[in-house]
């Protein structure tokens, strides 16, 4: 296990729009089946898609990510690092939250912006 730096705090969720982005998780393929081995999946930040539930989304903490050829997140993938490789480096850019019951890819994924709570984070690691 290492330590992974934050994404430097200069960027916003709007800087981000249609960046690529890495999912790594303990989801299953299908509903309620997890896997036994890390799986890994890109995903694009879209600045549009999520934002017809305002009470679960919030453009300014959340991110929302649809995957390419039907990938998506899946039960246990929850908590799971959302990362992107920038200057030879990786960094966090948040963690998974919420993504389509049926695990299909037909609805976008929503993750929590880990620059949103950088003070949070950077306060709690500290201590």
């Amino acid at each position: 296990i290492k330590a992974i730096k934050l994404l430097p705090e200069t960027y916003t969720t709007s800087d981000l729009a249609n960046t690529w982005v890495r999912v790594t998780g303990w989801g299953g393929m299908y509903p309620l089946a997890a896997s036994e081995l890390l799986l890994q999946t890109d995903m694009q930040i879209r600045d549009r898609g999520c934002s017809q539930n305002p009470a679960v989304f919030n453009p300014r903490s959340h991110l929302c990510l649809v995957g390419v050829n039907r990938s998506d997140i899946c039960d246990g993938d929850s908590g799971a690092p959302l990362t992107i490789y920038l200057r030879g480096k990786v960094y966090l850019v948040g963690v998974i939250s919420s993504g389509s019951v049926d695990c299909s890819g037909n609805r976008p994924a929503v993750a929590v912006f880990a620059g949103y709570h950088r003070a949070w984070i950077e306060r709690t690691i500290s201590e």
